[in-house]
């Protein structure tokens, strides 16, 4: 049933597990499993970070090294890991007025869903309906299946204290929600169907599932090249460096040695090379991007966002200022360019307009024909002029179903 007291209930503790990572790969649970290059530990973890969970108890049987490395990574940011083993480890880790949200090994869940249980925590357990394709959770009744999602009350963590070692801790949870008919919460089919919601078992389900999320982060990006041809590119050469941590250290420092290039070519007027210079700090940030996981992505997103803009703006300023011979209105046409940028970084534009508009990578590329053939002010200006066409035309443009409709009456005329 529902807590009386649901509103002054909070969730901050997450309970994991990691059964059987002791065996040899592929042979034991699905916590170590490799989804975009990290333990599919990690990756629940960092989705419950983002929803807003900072203590985790994760149960085991055995302590693995690679499981003990995912504690002491994460330990490292600041985030609370713990390992049980038996029901009454968790007498102590819960408050009276806390919840423990549960998830069981392999589940993937909808960050929005995730999100909504623990800002509203109520008693509850996530079902899915009986049908064949839900077989892969655990059957509770003829008509239902446990989704691997529930939040529980301290009372039902004390009623399964005094259980004897061996019992699984979720599983002992789950029988005994069910005994105290706590509020079963359906879950739409739709999740499942288009893989918001999953259960991650095998390595075949974390290669689909890490074949998704480099998709995604392929195209996460406002510009149109960063999306279209920076991204697709960066996800195939992703994997080479996941495990291979020198590697990655180099392309955090190539990155900056490239921006910096790109100012120092600029500097002595080799407009070209300053160009080919910054498009490769471009990309070498999107490679980064595909690279990292779910908190680092948003740590590069913070480092690099200004110093990438800093560079890129410092870059045109730079070759427009040698091209005019020193001359201040030389600056004029890059200062349109860069306003029109960070405008539509900042407004709310249509995506394509935001993609066209505020693409560093395009502009960058179009701005090195412009070097390469010599008339960098020109293309400078033909840049902007682009820039206020697209943000422009949607505002004057013919709408084209008022246009379709005034061609059909006048053919009935």
């Amino acid at each position: 049933m529902l807590s009386k007291n649901a509103a002054t209930l909070t969730v901050d503790t997450a309970l994991l597990s990691a059964i059987n990572t002791g065996r040899e790969q592929g042979h034991g649970g699905s916590a170590l499993l490799q989804v975009v290059g990290a333990p599919l530990l990690t990756f629940q973890i960092q989705q419950l970070v983002a929803a807003g969970i900072r203590k985790f108890l994760v149960e085991v049987d055995v302590v693995s090294g690679a499981i003990a490395a995912v504690a002491d990574q994460m330990k490292q940011r600041g985030i609370s890991v713990q390992f049980v083993r038996f029901p009454r480890d968790l007498q102590d880790c819960l408050g009276a007025g806390e919840l423990l949200f549960v998830m069981s090994e392999g589940v993937i869940a909808n960050d929005d869903l995730l999100a909504e249980m623990i800002a509203q925590p109520l008693v509850y357990i996530v079902t899915v309906d009986g049908r064949k394709e839900n077989e892969i959770f655990e059957r509770i009744d003829l008509n239902s299946f446990w989704a691997g999602l529930a939040l529980f009350d301290h009372r039902s963590i004390a009623a399964i204290a005094s259980l004897p070692e061996g019992w699984n801790i979720g599983s002992s949870l789950l029988r005994q929600a069910l005994q105290d008919s706590i509020v079963h919460r359906p879950l739409s089919q739709d999740l499942i169907t288009s893989k918001l919601f999953r259960r991650v078992l095998h390595q075949d389900d974390a290669n689909d599932l890490t074949k998704k999320m480099l998709t995604h982060r392929a195209h996460d990006a406002d510009g149109f090249m960063e999306a279209k041809l920076f991204g697709p590119v960066a996800a195939k050469l992703a994997p080479l460096f996941w495990n291979a941590p020198t590697p990655r250290q180099m392309l955090g420092i190539g990155s900056m040695l490239t921006a910096a290039a790109a100012a120092g070519f600029a500097t002595i007027g080799a407009a070209a090379l300053a160009m080919a210079a910054l498009l490769a700090a471009l990309f070498l940030i999107k490679l980064q991007d595909m690279i990292g996981d779910r908190d680092r992505r948003g740590a590069l997103t913070r480092l690099f966002g200004g110093v990438i803009w800093a560079a890129f703006a410092a870059t045109i300023f730079l070759i427009s200022w040698g091209a005019g011979r020193g001359s201040f209105s030389a600056l004029f046409a890059p200062m349109v360019m860069l306003a029109l940028m960070l405008y539509a970084v900042k407004s709310r534009l249509t995506p394509r307009q935001k993609a066209l508009i505020a693409s560093p990578a395009l502009a960058t590329i179009l701005l090195l024909f412009a070097a390469f053939f010599n008339v960098w002010m020109m293309g400078l200006c033909l840049v902007a002029i682009a820039q206020l066409f697209v943000l422009l035309w949607p505002l004057y443009a013919p709408d084209l179903e008022t246009v379709k409709l005034k061609l059909k009456l006048t053919e009935k005329s």
